[in-house]
């Protein structure tokens, strides 16, 4: 009897959390206005995005946050690199299931955090 007890237990649990989980992973974006910039909100990640590569190259926040609606990322999926950087994301996931581009780079700067194997520490 103990072991039905702790597996309808378990069951409970299972069932409170995993609405949970799949609401903290859908997390959407504030309602704000059709016209309104992102650096307006979000001016520090701005200046580091002015100082990256991205910014050299013109790339702007959607294409990697997605647009404010359904397709909104606060931490892009390591797809989202591939439109651009196919290469480097295949040899990615065929090292790592579990890292993304932002595990060794800035997330706005893009500039390496520590040596990997794909750059040198410093490299964007």
């Amino acid at each position: 009897m103990k072991l039905y007890n702790k597996l309808i237990i378990l069951c409970i649990i299972l069932l409170v959390s995993i609405p949970l989980v799949v609401m903290a992973a859908a997390k959407k974006h504030i309602e704000v206005p059709a016209d309104q910039e992102c650096a307006d909100c979000h001016t520090k990640q701005n200046e580091a995005w002015q100082k990256g590569k991205h910014f050299e190259m013109g790339v702007q926040c959607v294409v990697c946050h997605g647009s404010l609606d359904k397709t909104f990322f606060v931490q892009p999926p390591v797809e989202r690199c591939a439109g651009c950087h196919d290469d480097k994301v295949t040899e990615l996931k065929k090292k790592s299931k579990t890292m993304k581009c932002t595990t060794c780079h800035d997330n706005h700067t893009l500039v390496t955090k520590m040596k990997t194997p794909f750059h040198k520490q410093g490299d964007k």
